[in-house]
């Protein structure tokens, strides 16, 4: 059954009818991937959004699977439908799910940018990021901003306090007084 769905026809109306065949059988989470790719393929963007939608939201599918149906699911919503807003939201879910799937992240230039550059990523729970072109905001959970984090210059290090002893107090009572 996989073969048949993975060499759908070139044809629009046969891979639409192979695709809708396929889900009529009630088939297992990858085949409902594979059947998704069938229904795009046959022009039906709207019905292989929704069943990819299903798979990749479905949290007892094989995270591997939930996967390729979130890549094809962006590829969708981009290319055919053009849903900006649902692909923000649906890239914020896949990256969650799975954070080191390099397919993901080569979706961030394509989404950040759309309308104008001002969609929201998530990296990994720490807040959001807003693109402002060049440079990123990092929002954190709280609601403020936060400045990056930046190495003290030479200057600030040179007039910065020294501490008195290198010697911890632990280190002191352990070996005792020196005798000189």
């Amino acid at each position: 059954m996989r073969r048949a769905v993975a060499e759908l026809p070139a044809d629009r109306a046969e891979s639409l009818k192979a695709a809708k065949a396929v889900l009529a059988i009630g088939p297992d989470p990858s085949l409902r991937v594979e059947a998704g790719r069938g229904l795009a393929r046959g022009g039906d963007a709207e019905g292989a959004r929704n069943v990819l939608i299903a798979v990749a939201r479905d949290t007892n599918a094989p995270d591997v699977v939930r996967g390729d149906a979130y890549e094809l699911l962006i590829k969708i919503l981009t290319n055919d439908v053009e849903d900006w807003t649902t692909a923000a939201v649906v890239y914020n879910e896949w990256v969650t799910l799975r954070p080191a799937d390099v397919r993901a992240h080569k979706w961030a230039p394509t989404v950040r940018t759309a309308a104008g550059g001002s969609r929201p990523l998530a990296p990994r729970g720490r807040g959001i990021i807003v693109g402002l072109g060049a440079r990123q905001l990092v929002v954190t959970r709280h609601g403020g901003p936060r400045a990056p984090a930046r190495r003290p210059s030479s200057a600030q290090l040179a007039s910065s306090p020294k501490p008195e002893s290198t010697v911890s107090p632990l280190h002191a009572h352990l070996t005792g007084p020196v005798n000189a």
